[in-house]
């Protein structure tokens, strides 16, 4: 197949186009998620992990005649997968703790270049 000078430009119009997107190869951080709703989507994910968890739990303390042994059970994995979920959607995040000023000066302080 014999590529045309029209098909290259516009191959080149497109990856420049991502360049402008993606500055420096990394997605661009969420700039108009507030720390509110990122609190709130953390939660979210948290209790629907743990809901889940206690409707499973429920549904098989009835299919087995068991009093609560399920639904706590259940809970507690809800719980742990709530906070896994929680870890990750954090990690997704590339400016959750600061900006890339304090995170150069704490790996500066890591490597202990900063002195008193």
């Amino acid at each position: 197949m014999i590529k045309h000078p029209e098909d290259i430009s516009k191959l080149n119009e497109r990856i420049e186009e991502f360049k402008r997107l993606n500055e420096n190869g990394k997605p661009k951080p969420l700039t108009n998620t507030g720390i509110f709703a990122k609190g709130f989507l953390l939660g979210t994910e948290f209790l629907g992990a743990v809901l889940v968890g206690f409707g499973f739990g429920f549904l098989l303390d009835r299919i087995f005649g068991t009093k609560c042994v399920f639904i706590i059970v259940m809970m507690l994995l809800g719980c742990v997968s709530g906070v896994l979920n929680m870890y990750r959607t954090a990690q997704k995040w590339d400016s959750a703790v600061g900006t890339e000023e304090t995170n150069h000066t704490a790996k500066k302080i890591k490597n202990k270049e900063i002195t008193k």
